[in-house]
């Protein structure tokens, strides 16, 4: 199957239709059918805006670690360029069913 998911890179264009990366690259179906290998229904999406972008919704996926005893919350530069966020707007966190931390602008 790897032949097949080459072909399509190719055929998509090689690169993330988000942030323009061409490393890393993941197959994205955009109607969530994974099962649905359509041209029409594939985009490409670098390894960073696939994980943390929400296709589906305009609720943005952030990845969160532990610095000492503070979190750090990493928001990748397409998801602040896309959400229009600049330093010092406000944003609000939520906390999904799945544990993951999601950002908003308020």
């Amino acid at each position: 199957m790897a032949w097949y998911r080459e072909t399509l890179i190719a055929i998509l264009g090689g690169k993330c239709v988000r942030c323009g990366s061409t490393r890393m690259l993941e197959l994205h179906h955009i109607d969530g059918d994974r099962l649905n290998n359509s041209v029409d229904n594939i985009e490409l999406l670098c390894f960073n805006c696939h994980r943390f972008g929400s296709p589906h919704d305009d609720k943005m996926i952030v990845a969160v670690g532990q610095v000492g005893n503070s979190l750090r919350i990493s928001i990748p530069k397409p998801i602040i360029d896309q959400l229009g966020i600049k330093k010092g707007d406000k944003v609000l966190l939520s906390i999904d069913e799945e544990n993951r931390i999601i950002v908003e602008q308020t």
